[in-house]
């Protein structure tokens, strides 16, 4: 029996021969009118899914494109965070002397 990709067809194409390809001795029954209509529905709405996911396709590569200027790089990442562990180490000195101070003198 032969093999149908729907992905490949056009919108406007029709349905093909299903009877292609037998081999002696099948026998194949023609497909019903409600089936023929059935599968062109389908073949249509495969073909708008593809267009809308290439549409957001498009969107993703245009949103990464934004985004990577927003974001900040190692390099200059680096002394803003020599500053905050400089900050957080004078602050937690500073708390860990007091307490040592509590104690010691109270």
């Amino acid at each position: 029996m032969a093999s149908i990709n729907f992905m490949n067809m056009d919108i406007d194409q029709k349905v093909p021969n299903y009877n292609k390809g037998s081999k002696a001795g099948q026998v194949h029954k023609k497909p019903s009118s409600d089936t023929i209509k059935f599968m062109e529905k389908i073949n249509v709405e495969l073909c708008y899914i593809k267009k809308e996911i290439n549409g957001m396709k498009d969107t993703l590569h245009e949103f990464i494109d934004k985004c990577d200027n927003r974001y900040v790089s190692k390099d200059r990442f680096s002394p803003v965070e020599k500053i905050a562990y400089g900050l957080i180490s004078l602050i937690g000195a500073g708390f860990i002397g007091g307490l040592i101070y509590l104690l010691i003198y109270q």
